[in-house]
């Protein structure tokens, strides 16, 4: 059965299956997908990406070849980055 305006639908089933960041759990609005823009904006970017021997490059350097190594993000106990990593892994 096709629906006729799925954003009906869409907003019913918010009612009893809110999508919500899973980053701060806050509500996401129709145009979010994972992650609100608030927490999108704020996570912790590392720039690293720019860097010739950055400090991830660093961290292999004597074990493997490489030829470059980065971190969009930085990772921390308890932050908004470790809730989006274990959300990705466990849920």
């Amino acid at each position: 059965m096709k629906l006729k305006n799925p954003a009906i639908a869409e907003a019913l089933l918010s009612l009893f299956y809110p999508r919500i960041c899973a980053a701060c759990t806050h509500s996401l609005f129709s145009h979010e997908k994972v992650i609100c823009m608030h927490c999108e904006r704020h996570l912790p970017k590392t720039g690293f990406e720019d860097w010739s021997e950055n400090p991830i490059e660093k961290i292999f350097w004597g074990r493997v070849y490489i030829t470059g190594a980065s971190a969009l993000y930085f990772y921390g106990k308890g932050e908004k980055v470790q809730r989006l990593m274990h959300g990705l892994k466990y849920r």
